[in-house]
C-alpha cells in the first residue's frame, strides 16, 4: 500500500516537472519568433507630391501675392524666386523668400515684398515632409512688377483734350461796309478764338483776328477789319479755338466771300455814268429791269463808279461763294 502511494507521488512530481519544462521551452520559442519590425521601421525616402496650382493673385510695383493648395504629407513649403526664369537646376541659386512656410489651411498665401518696379520675376515652391524629403519644383509662375507711379495725385491730371471744332461758321450777305461773320462757340472753357483770313484756301499765309475769353456755347459775331481781307477778291475764313489749358481745336468749316459793289435798283436812274467809268467791264445794262447792274465776278471793288453816281445808288456788298 505504501509502495503504491510512493509511486503515485513520484508520477505526479515527474509530470509537473515535464510540464514546466515544456512551458518554458514553448515560451522561449515564441519569444525567439516575435516580429521586432515596429521597433526599427525603414527610413521614409518618398518625397511629397509637387504643387501644381501655384498662382499669382496680385501684382504691385514692389510686391507680388501668390497662393497654392496644401499637399498631403507636406508639413512646410519653401518659396523662391528669380529674374527671367526659374528651373530645378536654378533652385539653389534662386532668392529665398522663406524655407519655412507652414500651411494653415487648404490654401497657402504668401506676399513677396521688396521687389523692384518694372522687373520680370519667376516664382516656384517646394514641399517638405516630416522626414526632410523635398518635393520636385512646382509649376513656375511669372509676372512683371508694375512701374512705380510718380503721378502727383494731389492735383488733377492735366487737360490734354482740345475743344471741339466750330462747325457753323457763316457770313452775313448783303449791303454792308465790312464783312461780319458769326458762329457758335464750342462748349468748353476757352481762352481765345482765332479767326484766320486768307486769299489761299489752304491758309498757307493768313491774317488773323482774335476774340479773347469767349463764352462757350454762345453765338459770337465778329466784323472783320479792312486790313485783314482784300476787297474785290475771294477771301477764305476759318476759325480755331484755344482752351485755358492751351489745347487747340481743329480748323472750323471754311467759308469764302467776296466784297464787291452793287447798284440799288430802286435808286438807279439809268444814267449810265457808272457804266462809262468802269475799267473792268463789270457794269452792264439790264433791259428787263431797266437799270444798270454789276457783275460780282468781274467787279474789282475799286470804287470808281461810286463817285460818278448822282443818286448814291452804289454800295459795298458781301457775296458768299
Amino acid at each position: 500500500m505504501k509502495s503504491s502511494r510512493l509511486w503515485g507521488t513520484i508520477f505526479v512530481i515527474t509530470a509537473a516537472i515535464l510540464g514546466a519544462m515544456t512551458f518554458f521551452s514553448c515560451t522561449d520559442s515564441i519569444d525567439s519568433t516575435t516580429d521586432t519590425s515596429d521597433e526599427n521601421p525603414p527610413a521614409d525616402t518618398i518625397p511629397p507630391a509637387s504643387v501644381t496650382d501655384l498662382s499669382i493673385d496680385e501684382v504691385g510695383d514692389t510686391f507680388c501675392v501668390l497662393s497654392w493648395g496644401a499637399v498631403d504629407d507636406a508639413q512646410k513649403f519653401s518659396l523662391r524666386f528669380a529674374r527671367d526664369t526659374l528651373t530645378e537646376q536654378l533652385w539653389d541659386s534662386a532668392t529665398v523668400f522663406s524655407d519655412d512656410i507652414f500651411p494653415g489651411g487648404d490654401r497657402i498665401t504668401a506676399s513677396v515684398g521688396g521687389l523692384e518696379p518694372g522687373v520680370f520675376y519667376c516664382f516656384g515652391v517646394k514641399g517638405c515632409d516630416t522626414a526632410g524629403n523635398w518635393s520636385a519644383l512646382s509649376n513656375v509662375v511669372c509676372c512683371s512688377t508694375l512701374t512705380a507711379d510718380t503721378t502727383d495725385t494731389s492735383s488733377p491730371p492735366p487737360d490734354t483734350v482740345p475743344p471741339p471744332a466750330i462747325t457753323d461758321l457763316n457770313i452775313i450777305e448783303g449791303y454792308c461796309e465790312s464783312p461780319t461773320i458769326y458762329f457758335t462757340m464750342p462748349d468748353d472753357s476757352l481762352s481765345s478764338c482765332i479767326v484766320k483770313i486768307s486769299a489761299d484756301s489752304m491758309f498757307t499765309n493768313y491774317d488773323s483776328m482774335v476774340i479773347y475769353s469767349p463764352v462757350g456755347g454762345e453765338i459770337e459775331t465778329l466784323t472783320l477789319a479792312s486790313s485783314v481781307y482784300i476787297p474785290g477778291e475771294i477771301n477764305y475764313i476759318c476759325a480755331i479755338c484755344v482752351d485755358i489749358a492751351g489745347n487747340v481745336s481743329d480748323n472750323s468749316n471754311i467759308i469764302a466771300f467776296k466784297q464787291v459793289y452793287q447798284i440799288m435798283a430802286e435808286r438807279c436812274i439809268s444814267c449810265g455814268r457808272c457804266y462809262s467809268t468802269c475799267s473792268y467791264g463789270a457794269i452792264s445794262y439790264n433791259s428787263s429791269l431797266g437799270v444798270y447792274v454789276i457783275d460780282p465776278e468781274r467787279c474789282e471793288c475799286c470804287g470808281e463808279c461810286v463817285s460818278r453816281c448822282p443818286r448814291n445808288a452804289i454800295h459795298r456788298y458781301i457775296i458768299k461763294f
